[in-house]
């Protein structure tokens, strides 16, 4: 087998891992889960030569670390502002093509905003756009796990997004209707 071809299989054994971020109920365990598959995903990039995505990945597991220990850590958390220069300037440092370097370092920028977002709602959103940023980089770079996986995790976002905006129109409805009936006068 060639590398190309091993470097694909490792990176959809990682992006498996990925795609099932979104599915998970709270953010930690979104992050934790995110943490394990850049593990993976790292190898793939190594073996594809791709330095700014295999950095991006290193950062990521970083920032999931970090922000993991900010939630129970107020001098972490003071300090997480740092993961901006320091990360964009590694990722700037490491990137061999303009269009990819300027994707994975918006990537990064909204992969740490994400994490340390307090409403589940911004964590998703600035999550589904670091998925189709790094599609386009999958796009790219030729690598086909990275092109579909990503494009299924920000679907998974999407869903996620569009599930609860349809229980939050349901409840509004449900609240009005229960309004509408309270305020009318008993017949009999």
């Amino acid at each position: 087998m060639t590398i190309y071809i091993i470097a694909q299989l490792i990176g959809f054994a990682g992006y498996l891992f990925y795609i099932g971020a979104p599915y998970l109920k709270t953010p930690s365990k979104i992050i934790q889960a995110d943490a394990l598959s850049c593990i993976i995903i790292s190898v793939q990039w190594y073996l594809l030569e791709q330095p700014a995505l295999l950095v991006l990945n290193l950062l990521s597991i970083t920032v999931a670390i970090i922000a993991l220990k900010a939630k129970t850590n107020i001098t972490v958390q003071k300090h997480s502002f740092m993961l901006y220069p320091i990360g964009c300037a590694a990722l700037i440092f490491m990137s061999q093509d303009i269009i990819i370097g300027a994707l994975v370092t918006s990537a990064f920028c909204l992969n740490v905003t994400s994490k340390f977002s307090q409403d589940i709602i911004a964590f998703r959103k600035y999550a589904t756009t670091t998925g189709a940023l790094l599609s386009i980089a999958g796009i790219l770079t030729l690598s086909i796990p990275a092109t579909l996986f990503n494009l299924l995790f920000a679907c998974g976002h999407i869903l996620k997004l569009w599930q609860g905006k349809k229980l939050e129109t349901l409840h509004t409805d449900t609240k009005k209707a229960g309004q509408t009936i309270a305020n009318q006068p008993l017949t009999q």
